[in-house]
């Protein structure tokens, strides 16, 4: 496989969507606001005094906790948009079916050397009943539909 600028970095959103049990923007949305909220809460518990207008604080806290999770936010956005662009045809349901037997098993560590191999080949001969070379280039296109959406520069 050869290297290219987004590949490392599609692969990894890929994977974070997978880390997160694959939501839907919305909802990462909320999650996002609702742990701000909650750190409100515990704060104007504690009586911090440096604050003048509670929802006003709430407001600011939702803002930044937002800002601070924008690039997560937009990678689960973008991921969320290929795949509902790729269920359309049974091509794009192919190139999920890659996705997912190559990119989604064990999220929560970083693949050994050699193991996206043996998942491509794993899934040409189990899953999609094809050539690897055939895995290799949906993995591509979901790449590069990834950094189309995010706004990647591709090369």
């Amino acid at each position: 496989m050869k290297k290219d600028n987004i590949r490392d970095y599609a692969t990894e959103a890929f994977r974070f969507y997978a880390l997160k049990g694959k939501p839907a923007y919305e909802d990462m949305r909320r999650e996002v606001e609702g742990k701000a909220g909650g750190l409100l809460e515990k704060e104007l518990n504690g009586h911090s005094g440096n604050v003048s207008n509670p929802t006003e604080y709430e407001v600011l806290a939702r803002e930044n906790a937002l800002q601070r999770h924008q690039a997560e936010l937009l990678d689960i956005l973008a991921v969320n948009k290929v795949i509902s662009m790729l269920e359309v045809n049974e091509t794009g349901q192919q190139v999920i079916k890659a996705v997912e037997a190559v990119y989604f098993p064990s999220p929560f560590r970083y693949p050994r050397r050699g193991e996206i191999s043996q998942r491509v080949l794993k899934a040409s001969e189990e899953v999609l009943f094809c050539n690897p070379a055939t895995v290799y280039r949906h993995l591509r296109h979901a790449r590069t539909m990834f950094a189309m959406e995010r706004g990647l520069r591709i090369l």
